[in-house]
């Protein structure tokens, strides 16, 4: 799993990354290390983590996504909830057809509006 970092600089001087600098460094890591056998997978994707997703906007987010599918890098990505607590939400794995995973704190996750398409 990786844990990608939206922010750039320094505290309390952080600003978001461009979008062209995300494109290219999840594009690589999901080409690079997305099939390797010890990399967290859910449903066959490789899991990556964005912290401080909310710094951009969702057309931004949703830009980048596809994108990366049109180009066949496809992955799970966990995105944080503005807050200020390090809480993750699960995009795209939980429909509101499926049981929650007890493993999953119910803070931490949020259920999708339509069924998931198996993978």
């Amino acid at each position: 799993m990786i844990s990608f970092a939206t922010m750039t600089g320094t505290y309390p001087d952080l600003e978001p990354r461009d979008e062209e600098t995300i494109l290219r460094w999840l594009g690589y890591a999901i080409a690079t290390h997305g099939d390797h056998p010890a990399y967290m997978e859910v449903k066959g994707k490789p899991v990556i983590v964005i912290y401080m997703s909310y710094a951009l906007p969702d057309a931004v987010w949703e830009n980048i996504f596809a994108q990366l599918r049109a180009e066949g890098l496809d992955a799970v990505f966990l995105a944080m909830f503005h807050g200020g607590l390090f809480s993750y939400g699960i995009l795209g794995i939980i429909s509101s057809n499926d049981e929650v995973p007890t493993t999953c704190p119910s803070s931490s996750w949020r259920v999708a509006d339509e069924p998931i398409a198996p993978a």
